[in-house]
């Protein structure tokens, strides 16, 4: 047979194979004895054992837990900046700043003494503008597009929590995250300084509101304080007009002494009464808190309506009736006159109550009470006619489908009515591009919209909103402290 080449190649293939085999038998027991006579290595320490490599005597044998680093304590209860005493409102201005006057601060404390001098001046004129509130009714058709670089207004540099408008003048005030209130004055013809911030508090400022005449704010933070800010007042200082405190002895000669029976208490909102005399505030605990201003013991009465944290509450223009609404997934309604009678010994009934399958940002009455918007995590606005005159578990009468996802670093979504006309109602939107929609409860489906207002400026989702009293102006607020200015299209 003649010899192809095949098989030479066949037994080549084979003795290199026997030859690596080989090879690698003699490496593997040539390291096999290079390990055994190597000097011991010394075993890598476990994280689980103390620094020193022996265990730790609060964990046991086998496990090493860290001690933690020491939380920074506050000279003051709850982190606040003093114990209740008055502050300046040009002090405050810089609380965290620390350093000499400079520009900014000659610019800032200019801003506070212009915005004093025209909330003043505007008080002095409000009885006779009052007077004619009810009657500047107008029917909204449209929005103008925001694409002035004027609309819009950086007012502090946190996310809004709180936000309200002037009685009169173009002025709307927010709150937010870290204890700083801005204001700005968005007239077009506003001279000098329009605008004015300062600093009250270390914790959010969850709810701004001026009294019917405009002279003097109150801002409430969740760190149970309010402070009012009487622009008519020669001393012009920001004035603690009440404080929450747990039962310690300490506290026993402060008017909000034993409000608080967790350490975990915080304030979640807050609304004058009727007469601007007293304020409701609600908590992360349920409970709802009647302060008097003008009584010595201030608390009135201090109840609890649910078991979770309240989120909104509003009040009815009967006088006593109020709405609330939290994480409990229940929109409440009681009777202020019943509550009086309860020593907090339970959760109060309340007369009616909506459910929802997911916790509620907001149940707001309309200016005349004859309907109750109520804004869920469920994605919906739900409206509810003649709340007031309802008992037991109450049914919507119109329904909207609102994308009310906003997520971890947006302010929730809240449904706001017109102070002076019951109809309508305005609210953030997640819809692109971004805008502000205003609906007409009168109206059907998707009718409802009767303006949306959007542009070039209003770049960001406002999560809370604001209506002017009388003038035709909405006003939006996001997450980083900007402000923006809508004009509304009326026929």
């Amino acid at each position: 047979m003649i010899d192809s080449g095949l098989l030479s190649a066949k037994r080549a293939i084979s003795d290199t194979k026997s030859a690596e085999s080989v090879a690698r038998k003699v490496s593997a027991a040539k390291r096999k004895k290079q390990k055994e006579n190597a000097p011991p290595l010394e075993k890598r320490k476990s994280p689980r054992l103390s620094p020193d490599g022996s265990a730790s005597a609060s964990s046991g044998s086998n496990y090493f837990v860290p001690e933690p680093e020491p939380v920074p304590t506050s000279e003051f209860f709850h982190d606040r900046l003093n114990s209740g005493e008055n502050i300046d409102v040009f002090s405050a201005i810089a609380l965290d700043e620390g350093e000499e006057e400079d520009e900014d601060y000659i610019r800032d404390r200019a801003g506070i003494t212009d915005m004093r001098d025209q909330l003043v001046s505007a008080a002095a004129k409000s009885t006779s503008t009052s007077k004619s509130k009810s009657a500047n009714k107008n029917n909204f058709t449209s929005a103008r597009p925001v694409m002035l670089n004027d609309n819009v207004e950086k007012l502090t540099n946190q996310r809004a929590y709180g936000i309200t408008t002037h009685p009169t003048l173009p002025v709307v005030v927010i709150g937010d995250k870290v204890g700083s209130v801005g204001l700005w004055n968005s007239s077009k013809s506003a001279q000098n300084s329009q605008t004015a911030f300062f600093t009250i508090a270390k914790r959010p400022i969850h709810s701004v509101q001026f009294n019917p005449t405009g002279d003097k704010l109150y801002m409430s933070s969740t760190d149970g304080t309010i402070r009012e800010w009487d622009t008519n007042s020669p001393s012009n200082v920001l004035t603690q007009v009440f404080a929450s405190y747990d039962d310690h002895a300490d506290f026993k000669n402060e008017p909000g002494f034993g409000v608080e029976k967790d350490g975990k208490f915080w304030t979640s909102h807050s609304v004058l009464n009727s007469e601007a005399n007293g304020i409701y505030v609600t908590s992360n605990c349920g409970t709802l808190i009647n302060v008097d201003f003008r009584t010595a013991s201030k608390v009135v009465f201090d109840v609890a309506l649910s078991t979770h944290k309240l989120n909104t509450l509003s009040l009815h223009g009967n006088g006593h009736s109020v709405a609330v609404g939290g994480n409990e997934g229940v929109a409440k309604i009681f009777d202020i006159r019943a509550l009086k009678k309860n020593k907090k010994k339970s959760v109060c009934t309340p007369v009616a109550t909506y459910n929802s399958t997911r916790s509620i940002n907001s149940a707001m009455f309309n200016c005349d009470g004859s309907c109750l918007a109520v804004t869920s995590f469920d994605d919906t606005i739900v409206l509810i006619d003649n709340p007031a005159t309802l008992a037991g578990e109450m049914k919507y009468d119109s329904k909207i489908a609102h994308n009310n996802q906003t997520g971890k670093w947006l302010s929730t979504f809240h449904a706001v009515w017109h102070p002076n006309d019951s109809r309508y109602f305005a609210c953030g939107s997640m819809k692109q591009p971004r805008c502000v929609e205003v609906f007409d409860r009168t109206k059907k489906g998707n009718a409802m919209v009767v303006a949306t207002a959007r542009g070039d400026y209003l770049s960001a989702v406002c999560s809370r909103v604001s209506f002017h009293p009388i003038l035709p102006l909405l006003y939006g607020a996001n997450s980083s402290g900007r402000v923006t200015r809508i004009d509304l299209v009326c026929e």
